[in-house]
């Protein structure tokens, strides 16, 4: 008898156990999203979503439940229709109960690393000055991993290897964490001194081209990343090209790399803007090669290569450029 009840109280422990590594979320959303399908979705290192759960609203309410054999941030995405739902939004499948609301003003709580993430989307803190100070003191755990992902673009290159070099945790398992070291592989590959890497795209007419066309054939090349639908980009045109009219019979080049994703509205930036110099795209806007390769999270962006293929300066001002060419080509 006292091994059957050993037996039994030793398969009740396990249960509580294996309950108790799993999470559990509680949604609550507007009335009208009854019947609304809700997905729950988890990122590859590419971060292509994939949904691993799906249940329906039912009485303005959802839940999912499953393991969490890795910390992960998951979102919870639905096909909308509801005018005062916000975007689809983040949850950290994490061991308890998490308890999320879908509305105008979402809102998640209920395990450690949920109520950081609220305190990010509360703070608003992807646009505050603290948001810095915030990975520093998180560089143990995903959350931080992930808001540092999002302000790669203001961070400069000593605070990322500060802060990555003594991060750990689910940090540095997160997919996050990928892309940060992604982000800094870019960064040596487009600083001063580092030899430029080579860009494959095509030209406005869909034909193939390669920065190696153009750079090492005894020019300065200035590789200038733009779009059409960049307004300081646009703004920045007029002088660019006085400059070029001026340079480009005395050994300068200019490579525009577009992070254009209509092919009509590139071309015609590139008549209305009068550039007549070579053009090359993907038309894959943030996900082109040039944004991985050269870390590129914001525009415009130059790179002025000597005709060694060295990078000799990095976002000239069209001032400071015309400065320079007037020392390289006497």
């Amino acid at each position: 008898m006292k091994k059957i009840f050993s037996t039994m109280f030793c398969v009740a422990m396990l249960a509580a156990c294996s309950s108790e590594k799993g999470y559990e979320i509680t949604g609550t959303t507007p009335s009208d999203m009854d019947g609304e399908k809700v997905y729950l979705q988890t990122p590859d290192a590419e971060m292509n979503y994939t949904s691993i759960d799906s249940t329906t609203v039912k009485d303005g309410s959802f839940t999912f439940k499953g393991e969490d054999e890795k910390v992960v941030i998951a979102r919870i995405f639905y096909d909308k229709k509801s005018d005062n739902v916000s975007a689809p939004f983040n949850v950290v499948l994490q061991k308890g109960k998490i308890k999320v609301k879908i509305d105008s003003e979402s809102f998640i709580e209920g395990t450690p690393l949920n109520d950081s993430l609220q305190v990010v989307v509360t703070d608003d803190l992807l646009r505050s000055d603290d948001a810095i100070k915030f990975v520093e003191n998180n560089k143990d755990n995903i959350v931080g991993a992930y808001v540092l992902s999002r302000i790669l673009y203001k961070t400069t290159e000593a605070e990322l290897e500060t802060i990555t070099k003594g991060a750990s945790g689910s940090f540095k398992t997160s997919v996050y964490n990928g892309l940060i070291d992604k982000y800094m592989e870019g960064l040596k590959r487009s600083s001063v001194g580092a030899t430029y890497t080579n860009l494959k795209m095509q030209d406005p007419e869909g034909k193939d081209v390669e920065l190696s066309q153009y750079i090492g054939k005894g020019k300065y090349v200035l590789v200038d990343f733009w779009a059409t639908w960049c307004g300081p980009c646009r703004r920045e045109m007029p002088a660019l090209v006085e400059i070029y009219k001026e340079y480009k019979d005395k050994g300068f080049e200019i490579v525009g790399v577009s992070f254009d994703r209509n092919a009509t509205s590139w071309k015609k930036g590139i008549e209305d803007l009068d550039i007549t110099w070579p053009q090359m795209s993907d038309l894959k806007g943030w996900q082109c090669e040039a944004s991985s390769v050269y870390a590129i999270r914001s525009i415009p962006q130059t790179l002025l290569i000597n005709p060694d293929g060295k990078i000799i300066a990095k976002n000239l001002t069209t001032e400071e450029l015309s400065e320079e060419l007037k020392k390289l080509l006497k």
